[in-house]
């Protein structure tokens, strides 16, 4: 699935709840390096994580679960949705949970 970048780099937003940005981190923790995600959506207008969870791996259902509680928790889905380039990012699956519920998506260039 491809985007274009729609943001363009417009990151100082005028109200809460019109850009979300996210990205997903990997963490090692322990002695043995076990290894889990970080999964983060910000709001652009106040520059705040609005929802944030774990997984123990970087996919589409855990990407789409951050989604579905930051839309859970703010009252709907930000119109504009910007993200990198990755896996998780480009699926048809994320793509189609975007796509229903009436969300934009731009990727970073």
């Amino acid at each position: 699935y491809e985007a274009q970048n729609t943001l363009n780099r417009q990151f100082e937003q005028a109200a809460a709840n019109q850009v979300w940005v996210t990205d997903t981190t990997e963490i090692a923790y322990n002695i043995r390096k076990y290894k889990v995600r970080l999964h983060v959506v910000l709001d652009l207008y106040g520059q705040y994580p609005l929802i944030w969870i774990i997984t123990p791996t970087e996919t589409s259902t855990g990407t789409i679960k951050v989604f579905q509680m930051a839309k859970q928790k703010a009252g709907g889905l930000a119109p504009l949705i910007h993200t990198d380039r990755g896996a998780a990012y480009t699926s048809k699956a994320f793509n189609h949970y975007l796509a229903s519920n009436n969300g934009q998506h731009s990727y970073s260039a």
